[in-house]
């Protein structure tokens, strides 16, 4: 929920309506797509945390889930607003290629949950 509180700052601050980003169309389908266990960005983030690169997981499917590509651009766009976002940056950063660590997971939620 705190990304998609990160995500949606992000696209109301480009001009999205509040109430269409943080109604179902926009936090439903954030939470069905994060919780659902046959999402594929969820099927995304399981084999990130157990090794396997971005790459690897593209070469094996042929494709990646949408996540994989909207993360780097809601990533580009809260640095380019000057907003704090680090939930959006650890996982670019995981997407780039980065070692999840999970302290750094922890630290990002909580610097996530104070900015809230």
């Amino acid at each position: 929920v705190l990304c998609g509180l990160e995500m949606s700052s992000v696209l109301i601050a480009q001009g999205a309506a509040p109430e269409t980003v943080r109604g179902l169309a926009g936090m439903g389908d954030l939470l069905a797509t994060g919780l659902a266990p046959g999402s594929h960005n969820r099927n995304l983030g399981k084999l990130l945390g157990e090794g396997r690169t971005l790459a690897e997981v593209e070469a094996d499917k042929g494709w990646l889930p949408e996540g994989a590509r909207a993360t780097p651009l809601f990533h580009a766009r809260a640095e380019a607003q000057g907003q704090e976002a680090p939930l959006l940056r650890f996982l670019n950063d995981v997407l780039a290629g980065a070692k999840p660590d999970s302290a750094r997971l922890i630290e990002a939620f909580r610097t996530a949950a104070r900015s809230v």
